[in-house]
């Protein structure tokens, strides 16, 4: 059974590893850039939002999981090269990103994923990317994982 916290350990493996990114957060909830000050940037925050089940015919659940990725860097302000050079990068690291869940093969990944541009002007001044991308997972819908006392 692939949990969340499996979930999690897969992302960690992949963006702790990705040479163009420097920080790393997971499961911090709605990320606030300015009040974090650890930051090295550029960044990836993943926030999981809602998890469904879907019973299927076949006999397997398919677990649907939302994950909101947020990609971000510093840009010196009213500098639009510099901004444009962010997204670029940023979109480049989450194409990689979806393609390795495409390629995952305990993951299911449907591969219609919107993603939009943000610029903020906290102090840091932050300019990137989010997304949310949902990973299906299936389940054998009669087996249970949990402990029991029987």
């Amino acid at each position: 059974m692939i949990t969340l916290n499996a979930i999690e350990q897969y992302f960690n493996d992949w963006f702790k590893n990705h040479l163009m990114l420097n920080s790393y957060f997971i499961f911090e909830g709605d990320f606030d850039f300015n009040g974090e000050r650890n930051i090295l940037y550029p960044t990836v925050n993943v926030e999981w939002m809602t998890s469904t089940i879907v019973p299927n015919s076949a006999g397997d659940d398919i677990t649907n999981h939302v994950f909101k990725v947020t990609i971000a860097d510093t840009a010196l302000p009213d500098n639009l090269r510099q901004e444009n050079n962010i997204f670029s990068d940023a979109l480049q690291i989450a194409e990689e990103f979806l393609y390795s869940i495409k390629k995952t093969p305990y993951f299911m990944y449907g591969g219609n994923t919107v993603i939009s541009k943000f610029v903020d002007d906290n102090p840091d001044r932050t300019s990137g990317i989010w997304f949310n991308v949902v990973i299906g997972i299936k389940q054998p819908s009669k087996r249970c994982s949990t402990p029991t006392k029987e």
